[in-house]
Order: structure tokens, then sequence, then C-alpha cells
């Protein structure tokens, strides 16, 4: 999937929480994301990374070119492998 020139209005781009089959080859080139016109602080990614321990899905692949974050952020990307706050026994890999 490429994203190209784009403007992501809406806090931050989410890739990823219950996704059980996996996503990959993500590229987001040349966009400006951000809370355009909030000026409310806390919390507020450009790009969250959200996994599900347990669910058997993975993240890879994933390309960010020339990006544009606007508005208050506390991290450019952040990455969640715990989305719904619940404890699972099997294991996480990073690749």
């Amino acid at each position: 999937m490429l994203f190209r020139n784009c403007t992501f209005a809406s806090k931050h781009v989410s890739i990823g929480s219950e996704e059980s089959g996996g996503v990959r080859n993500i590229t987001i080139q040349d966009s400006v994301l951000g809370a355009i016109g909030d000026t409310s602080p806390g919390f507020q990614p450009g790009i969250h990374l959200k996994a599900e321990r347990g669910r058997g899905g993975y993240i890879e692949h994933v390309v960010m070119e020339r990006l544009q974050f606007i508005g208050p952020q506390s991290q450019p990307i952040f990455v969640s492998m715990f989305y719904s706050g619940t404890s699972c026994p099997n294991s996480v890999f990073w690749r």
C-alpha cells in the first residue's frame, strides 16, 4: 500500500491493532501528519504501530520517507505491543 502526498489531519496514522493475518509493505512518503489546528497537549504520535499479543499477526516492511509532523507531539512514532492492555503468554518477535 502506498500513501504519497497525503495530509492526515486526524492526529495520527495507525497501522495494525487486531491484525491476525498481518500487515506488510506499507509506504508513506511526502506527507503531512499531525493534529492540524489542535493545540491541546498530550499523547499524540504521528505514526502508531499497534499489535496484540496472541493474535498471530505481524507488521513488517513499513517505509516512511519525507514526512512532516505538525501540532503537539510526544513521539513521532509509537509502537504498542499490548494494544488492548491484556497480557498473553505468547512471545513477541522483532525482525
